[in-house]
């Protein structure tokens, strides 16, 4: 009976396994300040990868304090971050999904809705620095990227 005990934790250890958190963050390591908005939608069962309530890691001294005051304006579904040189943001994460694999053609999302929303939730996303700012769709995103692996997508915003 010993010898049984290890396949009892087998299915356990499979699930544990097989799950990751993908998450999206933004770095601004320019030395001006970056303004960020972006808007979302609802998403199935309120899970979108995106996040009305984003946390900011704001420069204090010499360690990062995190920002949670920040969330979306209900009037326009727009959350707008403005970001020190330094500074970071996280603005959404999801369970066993990646915003590349959610921005691909024909992506089929288990937790779609009868409508087929899925857990992207982003319209757009606005990034204004010294004075110019560019809107980028979630696919442009994607290759704006400057790191994108399972576990993170990374905004680094630069002069």
């Amino acid at each position: 009976m010993k010898h049984m005990r290890p396949l009892l934790y087998l299915p356990i250890a499979l699930l544990l396994g097989c799950s990751f958190t993908h998450q999206v963050r933004v770095e601004n390591v320019s030395d001006a300040p970056v303004t960020i908005a972006y808007k979302i939608r609802p998403a199935p069962w309120q899970h979108g990868l995106f996040t009305n309530r984003p946390v900011v890691w704001r420069k204090q001294g010499k360690e990062a304090v995190p920002d949670t005051t920040i969330r979306m304006n209900p009037a326009d579904s727009v959350v707008r971050i403005t970001l020190g040189p330094g500074e970071e943001a996280h603005l959404g994460r999801c369970m066993n999904c990646t915003l590349e694999a959610l921005t691909r053609e024909g992506i089929t999302d288990p937790w779609a809705d009868q409508n087929g929303n899925t857990r992207l939730n982003l319209y757009w996303m606005r990034i204004e620095q010294r004075g110019e700012a560019v809107t980028y769709t979630p696919q442009e995103l994607v290759g704006f990227a400057h790191k994108n692996k399972l576990q993170q997508t990374l905004l680094r915003l630069k002069s």
